[in-house]
């Protein structure tokens, strides 16, 4: 649980800060980081279900942002539906 509180706050922390495209240029690598550490850190048959997790958690903060967080946390969700595809 450790592991996906880690993920969850850096990208929280991402997508509030993301009100500039330095901020989107900048942030999209360690929104990615964050995800690929968080599941370099789970065994792979909980994979799935942790993008999921993360997956939920962006959806519920992209749903309550605007504007560039908005754009944002959207861009975080494409690379976390990229991810969960390797999973088809």
């Amino acid at each position: 649980m450790v592991h996906l509180d880690k993920c969850l706050e850096s990208l929280r922390s991402l997508i509030a800060e993301a009100h500039t495209p330095d901020a989107h240029t900048s942030g999209i690598p360690k929104a990615e980081k964050a995800i690929d550490d968080y599941l370099a850190a789970l065994s792979p048959p909980a994979q799935q279900e942790g993008l999921q997790s993360v997956q939920q958690a962006v959806q519920t903060h992209r749903d309550a942002a605007s504007g560039p967080h908005r754009s944002f946390a959207d861009m975080v969700n494409d690379y976390i539906e990229e991810k969960m595809r390797a999973f088809e």
